[in-house]
């Protein structure tokens, strides 16, 4: 659990200086997913598509999973 908060610390860093830097959002998104905070893990993904990144259908299919599917 404690890389998962380190890795969400230096991607919001990233985000800091870079706030247009999609692939922090992914990984920030995916660290948060992993800790099981569906909501900002959705809400850094949804900025990275925002911002024109690709996520991998199989993270949005969990993702969606984690919510019920009530996310789109």
């Amino acid at each position: 659990m404690e890389r998962y908060d380190q890795a969400i610390s230096d991607f919001s860093e990233a985000l800091a200086i870079d706030p247009n830097l999609a692939e922090a959002y992914i990984s920030r998104g995916r660290a948060y997913y992993f800790k099981g905070d569906y909501d900002k893990s959705w809400e850094d993904t949804k900025k990275a598509q925002d911002l024109g990144s690709q996520i991998p259908s199989e993270f949005l299919d969990d993702l969606r999973r984690a919510f019920g599917g009530n996310q789109s």
